[in-house]
Order: C-alpha cells, then sequence, then structure tokens
C-alpha cells in the first residue's frame, strides 16, 4: 500500500497569503519547507502526529478513570439485564438510569409528578382569572 500523497499548498506574489513564493508541502509526518532555486529544507514532526499521539494518551486516561470508578461494570451490568428481560423495555436509558441509580430515579419521577400537578392547577387558576 502506497502513502498517501502529501498536501501541497502554494502562494503566488501578491496574494494575501503570499509567503515569498515558498511553496509548503504538508504530509502527515513532516512539513517540508523550500524556496524556488535552494535546496533549503527542514523536517520537523507534523502538528498532526502530536494531536494523534494526545488524543491516544487522552483517550487511555478516560478508559483508566471510567475503569477505576465502575462505570464500565455498572454499565455492563445494566445491559446485561436488559439482555435478560423477558420483554425489552420501551426506553432502554430509562432502564439503564434505574439499574445505575435507583433512589434518584425515583425521585425524579415523583418530582416530574409533581411538576405536572403543579402545571395542572396553574392551568386551573389561569382559566378563573380569564372567566372573571
Amino acid at each position: 500500500m502506497s502513502p498517501s500523497p502529501p498536501l501541497l499548498l502554494a502562494w503566488a506574489p501578491g496574494t494575501p497569503e503570499a509567503l515569498s513564493c515558498y511553496i509548503i508541502v504538508v504530509s502527515v509526518k513532516s512539513i517540508i519547507l523550500s524556496s524556488p532555486g535552494s535546496r533549503m529544507s527542514a523536517s520537523v514532526p507534523s502538528d498532526f502526529d502530536r494531536v494523534v499521539q494526545l488524543t491516544a494518551e487522552k483517550k487511555k486516561r478516560f478508559a483508566e478513570y471510567l475503569e477505576r470508578r465502575g462505570v464500565n461494570k455498572a454499565l455492563v451490568q445494566a445491559t446485561t439485564r436488559i439482555f435478560q428481560e423477558q420483554e425489552l423495555p420501551e426506553d432502554p436509558f430509562e432502564y439503564i438510569a434505574r439499574q445505575l441509580h435507583p433512589q434518584v430515579f425515583e425521585q425524579v419521577v415523583l418530582l416530574k409528578t409533581e411538576i405536572k400537578n403543579i402545571r395542572a392547577e396553574r392551568d386551573e387558576l389561569q382559566k378563573r382569572i380569564d372567566s372573571r
């Protein structure tokens, strides 16, 4: 498999991006600067390589964090419970939330019910005010 061709950028004199007619060749592995008629060149690690390395390190740290906190285990257990159900739940997100934090989930359900009741009461009071 042959490597992909480098990206070639050239600025002509007189353009806002003019760089004295330098041609910049950008490849995944290096940046080579050369001017017409000279053999000057310099290779430096590309920003792309640094971003890839930083991204890989960040992914590794994040995976370790999730493992240390037990998130992976909890999610596997919750999804396994879904699989074991006779009937699949209507809302798998709700099911998983209930499995992960049952007390918090129940509080949310109670608060939603309370909000619904308060809104209904508000609407009833607004109707009384409007009918006067």
